[in-house]
Order: structure tokens, then sequence, then C-alpha cells
């Protein structure tokens, strides 16, 4: 393309050089805040790491039991009451005089 011959009554053209600076700008803004953004993100998960590795490992205290004195003995008033009666009979209704042998001991025909 050719260039046409400027006027001597017509302004120069503006020169894109500030657009060029605000688009440089910008992009430099652009990726610092994308890398603060990564470098404060990689400092948590180290730091949350590090939280998570001292947080799992137990702390237990250990204690050798011994005999120790009695402290107090606690006394609660109550009744201990059935929620309900039931009569109970005999199997069989009479009574024995005299029991011979034990339940489940041997014994022979026409004993007692």
């Amino acid at each position: 393309m050719a260039q046409e011959p400027r006027s001597p009554s017509a302004p120069p053209p503006k020169s894109s050089w500030r657009g060029k600076l605000l688009g440089i700008i910008a992009a430099g803004a652009a990726i610092a805040v994308a890398a603060y953004g990564i470098i404060e993100r990689r400092q948590n998960d180290a730091a949350l790491q590090v939280w998570t590795d001292a947080a799992a490992v137990p702390t237990v205290s250990v204690v050798s039991p011994g005999h120790g004195e009695a402290q107090q003995e606690l006394v609660l008033p109550g009744d201990i009451e059935a929620f309900y009666q039931a009569p109970i009979y005999a199997r069989v209704s009479g009574y024995l005089k005299m029991w011979y042998q034990d339940i489940g001991a041997k014994v022979k025909a026409g004993e007692l």
C-alpha cells in the first residue's frame, strides 16, 4: 500500500506508543497478579502439609496404674422393685419325703 502524502494543514497522526505502553503495563500487571496468586497458593499448601503432618501424630500420656486410697464412697438413694410379680408353682403336685439321688445320677431299675 502506498502512503498518501500529508497535507500541510492536517495534524500529524498520533503515535500508538501510548496504547502499546498501556498494553504492556496491563499485561505486566496481569502476570504479576497471576504469579502472586500461584506463589501464595504454594505457600499455603506447604503450610497445610506441615500442619497436617504435625496433627497426624497422636499425643499420648502413659501412666502406670497403682493402688490408691479410697477417696469417697458414693451412696445414692433408691429402691429396687419388680415391674411384674409372677406366681411360681411346682412342676408336679405333691412333696417328696426323702431325696435319695441327685439330679443326673445313675440309678438302676427298681431303686427308689
